[in-house]
């Protein structure tokens, strides 16, 4: 059922011009502050992994709330690829979040002591997060309009590596919690990532030649979450 429910959506996208309407109450500011916090953990500075029961019922709140935004979101505000790809990206986190959000279980204990990891190193997984984000806040300038899609990926790609990387060497993290937020990013991102992302390898060599076409310069006035630069590619192309 679930493995249907991805297909059918992937089915349904269409890589159109135009991603955004113009309906009224769709600033990308709002839901960007909304996105974030269910999306932004290992990389915002104001947010922190849940370490009590009660900060955990906080987080699941939020990614609760955040299915409701974002759904409105892109039914009124997005077309095309993008209202599919965001539509994935909602569903697959809420799914891997329901056993941590439910009532009991080990599950939320294990997402709980997780915190004690993701916490302690949050200065090196944000720098991993502050470079996707640049990089693909900068893929849009990118001259070649071919090249924008793919230079995502690869920056998407390495977030992966450099967040794992992170946890390897924090000495809090255990093989328990690599594991857990290794399964915890993959299940929640990849599938919809693929949405876009599967044409192209994740690949280090390929990767370096594109990164070779961004431009060289500092990308300002981010925006906390990457994924509405991904909706302003599919924009300009």
């Amino acid at each position: 059922m679930i493995r249907f429910a991805i297909v059918a959506l992937i089915c349904a996208a269409t890589v159109v011009n135009g991603q955004y309407t113009k309906a009224k109450n769709c600033s990308v500011d709002v839901f960007d502050e909304s996105f974030a916090k269910a999306y932004g953990h290992f990389g915002l500075e104001y947010l922190e992994l849940p370490k009590t029961q009660a900060k955990l019922k906080e987080y699941c709140r939020d990614i609760a709330n955040n299915k409701v935004f974002s759904k409105d979101f892109g039914e009124r505000c997005l077309t095309g690829t993008s209202q599919t790809l965001l539509n994935l990206q909602v569903y697959n986190v809420d799914r891997v979040n329901k056993p941590y959000c439910a009532k009991n279980g080990k599950k939320r204990e294990a997402f709980v002591r997780w915190s004690k990891c993701g916490n302690a190193a949050k200065p090196e997984t944000k720098k991993c997060w502050d470079v996707m984000n640049e990089g693909m806040n900068l893929a849009r300038k990118v001259a070649n309009n071919k090249s924008r899609i793919p230079i995502v990926c690869c920056k998407y790609y390495a977030w992966i590596k450099c967040n794992s990387n992170a946890w390897k060497k924090t000495a809090d993290c255990d093989q328990e919690s690599i594991d857990g937020y290794e399964q915890l990013i993959h299940k929640a991102t990849v599938d919809s990532m693929n949405l876009i992302c599967n044409r192209y390898e994740d690949d280090d060599v390929k990767c370096s030649k594109l990164f070779e076409e961004i431009p060289k310069k500092k990308a300002k006035n981010l925006r906390p979450s990457p994924i509405t630069y991904i909706f302003d590619i599919f924009e300009s192309l």
